[in-house]
């Protein structure tokens, strides 16, 4: 990946839109990024890395990307980072912008992005599929580029200086081996579940021999019990628990066959009994339907008057409901009287109320008319107010230009009197020249005379002509330069004026210039109270108008539901009377002397219908018994009693024998089947225990070697084997760089460390002293050698993140700070290094602010700071940007 072109826009410190063209650099080889403390250097490289993984270039430890916002843009600028870059012989266009808020806006942005190839014209949107095709198209995640390309401030040095275990962390995260660790991780969760099942079954198997039921005492038994403690002789247990069930079987069958012979003789016995014991039950039953039959016949006479009672209170049933009719229509005759005095109540109300609202609206209309006019003002004042906010702009850009002009006519009058001290002293001097030249007996140039007894002596101040031109150039400079600020101090309080003048004829009153924020404060308050009235009266006029609406609503109601009711009342009436005729005629037609003879008649329903219950149970009953004492006495009739206690001792003889039979066979039959459970469990425990020990065997030796626990080895796990692996190569070339920085003095070193329980090691690193042939620890260098070890080691990490990420091909990297540290030799070889890094296609960019460096490199970004935000120039390449 090779930049071409970068774009900030109100991202930082630059306010607008600001271009880096790096095709202006020459697209290879070294260039420096300088200028002032906090100008925004390190800035461009958030930029670049923003840009393609929305990050910042020191990871977001760093920076936060939504803090990217610049303080000195515009509420309007949008802010983004654009990167123009070449990858694989096509251009791409990145376009990033952060989550951030702009000044007056309550909506923020949130984080999006967009790539464009310019070659295929294929398109990627959105902020995770940008930052997925970027890292598929260089081949780096955003983690692998700025250990890569980018290469922060202090990033190294904290891998230089960190321990042994935090190193390890550290290229966890750079190589990506959690994978190695994952494997290991697994390996051990598979080895804990074989020991896990191993153990599962050893224990299920010394369980399995407490689940059976052996009492020891038996031969059989005791030879079961034998390979209770040994569980790889499973299958001979299995054997001997199968010979004990046989034997079990053989029994049971025996006992089946005595079963069988005591539960004929206990079926005879029962036959028995049972004859008995029905005969004497049907002479009880035949003995009790006769004495019930009788019974019920006694209770005739009374339900024959029950019936009479009845029959009397069925024909009242018939008059009572044409009576309920006639009260029930005089209550809602009542109700509807009463309804309807309401009613009318009601209506006077309402339209009394109807009345008001009326009133109301016609008032709140008169109002609603003045609004044209108030509306007028109020836009008058609103472009008051902000011809006024304008005006007090223009005041401090006035007051501004004047003091600008003050101070620049001073330099006018400085310059112009320069300009007279250097052409009088060039003048002056002119004689004092003319003298030098003058010789004896040789004419004067100028009277001719060949004596010269006093020559002109040179002034003590001196000037050349040039000086007198550089002095007259400045004071043009200035003269013009004090004529257009003239000019505008001019510009700016006719504008002023003029504005002033229009402000006041929209206010009807005069402004003060002086005055313009006060004033624009009135008019502002003066313009919301002038909103305040109109919204008042809009709400007032559609309050009143939505209230006498509803008002007119409720008086039709109202006068709808009085002639609704009148109505009614006329109709229930007339019901009524209707009613009460039927009723009389109908106490007649059922046989009823008088109402006095038909309410004494009357009976709820309920109670009819226990009195009708009453009467078809009686019969029923009479019915039932009758048929019930006939059948029994054609079927008992003439039987005699049996005697049942010889019967009953005879089944209970036959009872005992069959439960003693039948509870030795449950309980063998229960210890065979739990036995045989037993066997089938202990024939399976067998094949699975032998599959467990050769399962765990051969898990338990993977486990220690991944793990590093195999005896007499080193404490390695399989992932810190690893990552020694990726830990040499990047000495290895590390030292390539180093031993050229430091004149062969200094050689990165891997220490060889003891292997500690529980503690991770191996990437402990030191430094060989060529000086003193000793070894040390590498905290002990110093600034400057530390700075060229780390970027050593920076170097060592490009190439082999490089070669281990599929021979991605790096075309450019960035280099941020470090330079300051080192003395003047070592900074020439660290240059060296960096001039033989970017030979070839590579661009290299380095930030500094060391002085050498900038001799030294003669192409340059310089980043300037200014009060109104950061700008970058390329000195000799292009003008200010």
């Amino acid at each position: 990946m090779k930049p071409k072109q970068l774009t900030l826009s109100a991202f930082g410190p630059f306010a607008g839109a600001t271009t880096v063209d790096f095709e202006r650099l020459g697209g290879r080889g070294l260039f420096l990024i300088t200028g002032d403390t906090g100008a925004g250097k390190t800035t461009l490289f958030d930029g670049v890395a923003f840009a393609l993984y929305g990050a910042a270039s020191g990871g977001g430890d760093r920076r936060d990307p939504s803090a990217f916002r610049s303080h000195f843009a515009d509420p309007k600028t949008e802010t983004y980072a654009e990167l123009t870059f070449e990858h694989r012989g096509r251009t791409y266009t990145v376009r990033r912008n952060p989550t951030y808020v702009r000044e007056g806006f309550k909506t923020p942005r949130t984080h999006d992005a967009g790539m464009t190839c310019i070659e295929t014209g294929q398109v990627w949107a959105g902020a995770r599929e940008v930052t997925a095709a970027v890292t598929e198209l260089l081949g780096l995640d955003e983690r692998q580029f700025r250990q890569t390309m980018m290469i922060a401030q202090g990033d190294f040095l904290r891998i230089l200086h960190a321990r042994s275990d935090e190193r390890e962390r550290i290229f966890e995260e750079i190589f990506g081996t959690q994978l190695y660790a994952r494997i290991a991780d697994e390996v051990t969760a598979r080895w804990k579940a074989a020991r896990d099942e191993r153990q599962a079954l050893l224990t299920g198997y010394e369980q399995l021999f407490g689940a059976m039921q052996l009492d020891g005492e038996d031969s059989e038994d005791a030879a079961v019990l034998a390979f209770q403690s040994a569980p790889d002789r499973a299958a001979e247990a299995a054997e001997a628990l199968g010979g004990r069930c046989e034997t079990d079987d053989a029994r049971l069958k025996a006992l089946d066959e005595a079963l069988e012979r005591a539960a004929a003789a206990r079926s005879q016995a029962q036959e028995r009994l049972s004859t008995g014991r029905m005969v004497n039950d049907g002479l009880d039953r035949l003995a009790a339907a006769e004495a019930g039959l009788a019974a019920e016949e006694a209770r005739s006479p009374e339900i024959a008057r029950l019936d009479e009672q009845r029959r009397a209170a069925e024909r009242a049933r018939t008059v009572s409901r044409l009576e309920d009719a006639a009260l029930r229509l005089a209550a809602e005759l009542e109700a509807r009287r009463r309804s309807l005095a309401e009613s009318r109540s009601r209506l006077n109300a309402e339209a009394q109320s109807c009345a008001r609202a009326e009133g109301a609206l016609e008032i709140a209309v008169a109002e609603w008319a003045k609004l044209p006019e108030m509306r007028v003002r109020a836009e008058g004042l609103r472009r008051a107010a902000d011809d006024l906010g304008r005006l007090s702009g223009m005041v401090d850009q006035t007051r501004a230009a004047y003091v600008s002009h003050k101070r620049t006519r001073q330099e006018a009058e400085r310059a112009r009197a320069e300009y007279e001290r250097v052409l009088d002293a060039f003048m002056r001097s002119q004689a004092g020249l003319l003298a030098k030249s003058l010789e004896d007996g040789a004419p004067c140039p100028v009277c001719g005379s060949v004596h010269h007894p006093k020559p002109c002596p040179m002034p003590p101040e001196a000037a050349a002509q040039e000086d007198v031109e550089a002095a007259q150039r400045r004071q043009k400079q200035t003269a013009d330069a004090e004529q257009r600020q003239a000019e505008e101090c001019l510009r700016l309080k006719t504008a002023s004026l003029e504005l002033c003048k229009g402000i006041g004829q929209a206010l009807g009153r005069e402004v003060e210039i002086s005055d313009a924020a006060g004033e624009a404060e009135r008019a502002r308050a003066e313009w919301q109270s002038v909103n305040e009235r109109m919204k008042a009266i809009e709400e007032a006029y559609r309050r009143t108008e939505s209230e006498a609406n509803r008002a007119r609503k409720r008086h039709a109601a109202a006068q709808s539901a009085c002639e609704t009711l009148s109505g009614q009342c006329e109709k229930a009436e007339e019901q009524l009377r209707t009613a009460q005729d039927e009723w009389r005629q109908a106490l007649a037609e059922q046989g009823f002397a008088d109402e006095g003879e038909y309410r004494a008649a009357r009976r709820d329903d309920a109670e009819i219908g226990r009195m009708q219950s009453a009467v078809a149970g009686h019969a029923q009953r009479l019915e039932n018994l009758r048929a019930n004492a006939s059948e029994l006495r054609g079927r008992w009739s003439g039987r005699e009693r049996v005697a049942l206690d010889d019967a009953a001792q005879a089944l209970e003889a036959c009872d005992a024998r069959c439960r003693g039979l039948q509870a030795e066979r449950q309980r063998l039959a229960t210890r065979a089947e739990v036995n045989r459970n037993a066997l089938r469990r202990l024939k399976r425990a067998a094949q699975a225990l032998e599959r467990a020990q050769a399962e765990f065997g051969m898990m338990d030796n993977l486990y220690r070697t991944l793990t590093g626990q195999l005896p007499g080895a080193g404490r390695l796990t399989f992932e810190t084997y690893i990552l020694q692996y990726y830990f040499r190569r990047v000495v290895a070339e590390a030292n390539k760089r180093l031993a050229r920085m430091s004149a062969g003095r200094f050689y990165l070193h891997c220490q060889e460390e003891p292997s500690k329980k529980n503690v991770r090691s191996g990437l402990g690193l030191d430094v060989y002293d060529a000086y003193t042939n000793l070894k040390r620890d590498v905290k002990t260098l110093s600034g400057g050698e530390s700075f060229i070890a780390s970027l050593s080691l920076a170097l060592g990490f490009a190439d082999v993140v490089q070669a281990a990420s599929g021979g991605v091909r790096l075309d450019a990297m960035f280099i941020d700070e470090g330079f300051g540290t080192l003395d003047e030799e070592t900074l020439m070889r660290a240059m060296n290094a960096l001039i033989q890094l970017s030979e070839g296609d590579r661009l290299v960019g380095v930030i500094s602010h060391v002085a050498q460096l900038r001799e030294l490199i003669d192409r340059k970004i310089v980043v300037t700071r200014t009060q109104s935000g950061s700008r970058v120039s390329i000195p000799g390449v292009c003008g200010e940007i």
